[in-house]
């Protein structure tokens, strides 16, 4: 995960659609977060 003035962007490797929808929600949810780009791919 990197930040840069308020935007995250999220990369790695998830378990499932679950697990990446998750990961996206809780980091929109941290206060000072402007925006998350998601780039988590699903693990097949």
């Amino acid at each position: 995960m990197a930040t840069n003035d308020g935007v995250v962007v999220i990369s790695g490797v998830a378990a499932n659609d679950a697990e990446k929808s998750l990961v996206g929600k809780l980091a929109t949810g941290i206060r000072g977060v402007k925006s998350v780009t998601n780039d988590m791919t699903v693990k097949s």
